[in-house]
Parts: C-alpha cells; sequence; structure tokens
C-alpha cells in the first residue's frame, strides 16, 4: 500500500464526531499515578500484561515500570578512582542494594556489583550527560534496570508495539499483520508469543497514558 493510499484510507476512516468525543473523553482524564517518575530522557522499561480492562479510551492493566540503574558521579569517583565501594540501588520499590567495586577483570566489565545473596556481576559504565550520572550495562550493551513502579498502566486505544526495525521498513510494510507493527488490543496474547508486551522504548503523552512501545535492542 503506498503512501498516498494509506492516506486516503485514513481521511475514508476518518469519523469527525467520534475524534470529538474522544477528544472531550481525553481531556476528562486525570494524570496517571506514575506520571511524576517518568524521565524526560533515556531509556524506560515497561512490561504489561497483554489482558487489560476496557476503560472506554483507553485499556487498564497490570505492569512494570523500570528505569537504568544509576551510579552517582560521587559514587563513580569513590569506587573507580579512588578504589572504594558504594553502595547503589538496584530495586527502588523494595530498597534493595548492590555493594559496587572496581572489576579485578576487566574484560567481565568495568565493575562488579556484590548483592546480599553473595551474587557477583560484572557491568560496564556508560556516562550519560543529560542527568550527569553512569548507567550500567552488560553483554552486548544490555542496560540494568531497576523496578521503580508496579500496578496499573494505561494504554490509549491505538497504542502500537514495534521491535527496533520498525521505522526501517518501507511505510507500506509497516502495517502489515506479520510485519514489524502492531496494535496492543489487550486480547491475551503478543501476536502468540507472549503474555506481555514490552519495550524499552515507551512513547507516554503529557499525562502518562502509553501511546506506543517499542523495543530497541543490542
Amino acid at each position: 500500500m503506498s503512501n498516498l493510499e494509506l492516506l486516503q484510507k485514513a481521511e475514508a476512516d476518518f469519523d469527525e464526531k467520534k475524534a470529538a468525543e474522544a477528544k472531550k473523553a481525553y481531556e476528562k482524564l486525570p494524570e496517571t499515578p506514575y506520571r511524576g517518575l517518568l524521565p524526560d530522557h533515556g531509556e524506560i522499561q515497561v512490561t504489561i500484561a497483554a489482558n487489560g480492562t476496557d476503560q472506554g479510551i483507553f485499556y487498564e492493566s497490570e505492569g512494570t515500570i523500570s528505569l537504568p540503574v544509576e551510579v552517582l558521579p560521587e559514587q563513580y569517583e569513590a569506587v573507580m578512582k579512588e578504589f572504594g565501594e558504594a553502595e547503589i540501588c538496584v530495586n527502588e520499590r523494595t530498597g534493595e542494594t548492590a555493594v559496587m567495586k572496581i572489576s579485578e577483570n576487566t574484560d567481565h566489565g568495568d565493575c562488579t556489583l556484590v548483592y546480599d545473596s553473595g551474587l557477583e556481576l560484572g557491568y560496564y559504565l556508560s556516562y550519560d550527560p543529560y542527568p550527569g550520572t553512569y548507567s550500567l550495562w552488560a553483554n552486548s550493551a544490555d542496560t540494568l534496570f531497576k523496578p521503580v513502579y508496579e500496578g496499573s498502566i494505561y494504554v490509549l486505544k491505538g497504542a502500537e508495539k514495534g521491535w527496533s526495525g520498525y521505522f526501517q521498513l518501507p511505510p507500506e510494510e509497516r502495517f502489515l499483520e506479520d510485519g514489524g507493527w502492531r496494535k496492543m488490543d489487550f486480547t491475551g496474547e503478543d501476536s502468540g508469543e507472549s503474555e506481555t508486551y514490552s519495550g524499552n522504548v515507551p512513547a507516554f503523552d503529557e499525562k502518562g497514558y502509553l501511546r506506543g512501545l517499542y523495543y530497541y535492542g543490542d
């Protein structure tokens, strides 16, 4: 389907009355309970159950929101330059922490996190100039996330789910059922693959309602 055909179809399907009703209903919606936790920039990992309840112009479903584990500049200095230790929060909801030490084997990362269980894992460090902190990653650029919210997540009807190659597809292929795009319809299954929708590049609106969820891999 060409771009012109897509535009013509969108125009033919447009219902001005329904659009006005949806706009009015949206204006009445309150801000989501997690809106204040969402940063303006950077990765945000979102996992949502693929079944949910119909709330009119949006779906409500249980899910988790996680942000990258942060290492503050002073913690970085203490570990990487002074060869000391720093306590890093790895779960914002439970308060769980791990002890960060400089790595004894740089093949496994810049630093090591030692958990209360005794588990030790190596991570590399990347500086993020926007918040002025460091993030941790392992393997082939897999970011280490910490949960910051668990509960109801609100998804506007028509929200889409896509993988990293979605925007590289020709426009006409983005709308194929077996392509890199699909709507989140909350029928209980994510295209037969999973019982959850997940991604690390969500598109939230100003109230915190999800408009799209994308996965950008390694």
